[in-house]
C-alpha cells in the first residue's frame, strides 16, 4: 500500500511540475508576441471583440495601411457600420466588414477563415489581448494553414505588482487552460480521424 501511495504522490508531484512549466511557457509566449515584426503594408486586419483596446489598436492600424482592409469577428447583433463612425472615418468604415456568427474563438476562427477564402487573402495581421493570442492563433492556424499570420496583441497600459491582482492576470490562468483543452481537441482529433 505504501509503494502504491508513493507512486501516486510521485505521479502527482510530476503532473504538478509539468503544469507549473507549462503555465510558465504559455506565459513566456504570449508575452513574446509582443516583439513579432509587422509587415510595412499589411494585406488586411482580422480583430476579436471581447476585450479592451481590441477595436482601437485595429482602427490605428487600418488607418495607417490605406490598402487593409478589417474584419471584426464576433460583433454583437446590436452593432452596425454606422455606430463605427465615431471611431473612422467613411472612407475607413467602406474598407470594414462585422463578423455576426462567432460567439467563441473556435466561431471567430471560422468567420476569419471564410472572410479570408472569399476575400482572397495570403496574409493578415490578427489582433487580439495578449492573454488570448495562442488559443486564437492555434484555432486560426488549424483552420488556415497556408496563411500568414501576424499575430499584434493587445497588452494592458501597465503590468506591475498591482495588475498581479487583477481579473486581467487571472484571465492568463484561465486562458492557459482553454489553450490546453484546445492542444487536446486537436490531439484527439489527430488520434481519431
Amino acid at each position: 500500500m505504501k509503494k502504491i501511495r508513493g507512486i501516486v504522490i510521485y505521479l502527482f508531484l510530476l503532473a504538478l511540475a509539468f503544469w507549473v512549466l507549462g503555465f510558465a511557457w504559455f506565459v513566456a509566449y504570449a508575452w513574446s508576441m509582443r516583439y513579432v515584426d509587422l509587415p510595412e503594408k499589411p494585406q488586411a486586419i482580422v480583430v476579436l471583440t471581447g476585450g479592451k483596446g481590441r477595436l482601437g489598436s485595429a482602427f490605428h492600424l487600418l488607418n495607417q495601411n490605406q490598402d487593409s482592409q478589417l474584419l471584426v469577428s464576433g460583433v454583437n447583433d446590436k452593432v452596425s457600420i454606422g455606430s463605427l463612425l465615431q471611431q473612422a472615418d467613411e472612407e475607413t468604415v467602406s474598407r470594414i466588414q462585422l463578423g455576426y456568427r462567432a460567439d467563441n474563438t473556435q466561431e471567430n476562427a471560422l468567420e476569419t477563415e471564410i472572410w479570408v477564402r472569399e476575400h482572397n487573402i495570403q496574409s493578415f495581421v490578427l489582433i487580439t489581448s495578449f492573454y488570448h493570442m495562442p488559443r486564437a492563433l492555434k484555432e486560426i492556424r488549424h483552420r488556415l494553414p497556408n496563411s500568414e499570420i501576424y499575430p499584434h496583441p493587445v497588452f494592458p497600459d501597465k503590468i506591475d505588482a498591482e495588475w498581479i491582482h487583477t481579473r486581467n492576470a487571472g484571465l492568463l490562468f484561465i486562458e492557459y487552460h482553454k489553450f490546453l483543452l484546445v492542444e487536446l481537441r486537436f490531439l484527439l482529433q489527430e488520434i481519431l480521424l
